[in-house]
């Protein structure tokens, strides 16, 4: 698996506020050439939230799903221990999915959270 630098990144993506600029590398993170938003990373991670567009409950659930302490986050956000069908399910899905794409092509995954669902698909 790579990660894209931002540099490679914004070659390939659009604006998802405008939908219609492209981005270009500024400062740390990417800026629309259309309608000037910015996006920032967060750890080596290109993030497109842009906190004024999020409500108070998204803001909120943003907190709420932030841990501090590891052993939180390795317990939370584990898939595997949740459930064995949740797991079976899921892989099901990324097969169905995993079938319908060309070998060919590159992946990109955005939104991926702790990336369970990459490590899936790269079984």
């Amino acid at each position: 698996m790579n990660v894209l630098p931002v540099t490679e990144l914004v070659r390939v993506m659009i604006c998802p506020m405008c939908r219609g600029g492209g981005l270009a590398e500024h400062d740390d993170g990417a800026k629309c050439t259309q309608c000037a938003q910015r996006y920032t990373t967060e750890r080596g991670v290109l993030s497109f939230l842009v906190a004024s567009e999020l409500s108070q409950t998204n803001q909120n659930e943003i907190t709420a799903n932030t841990f501090d302490d590891p052993y939180w986050v390795d317990k939370m956000l584990n898939k595997d221990d949740w459930s064995p069908l949740l797991s079976q399910q899921m892989q099901k899905v990324i097969e169905l999915v995993d079938d319908m794409l060309p070998k060919s092509r590159d992946l990109f995954v955005l939104g991926a959270g702790t990336g369970y669902d990459l490590q899936l698909l790269l079984r």
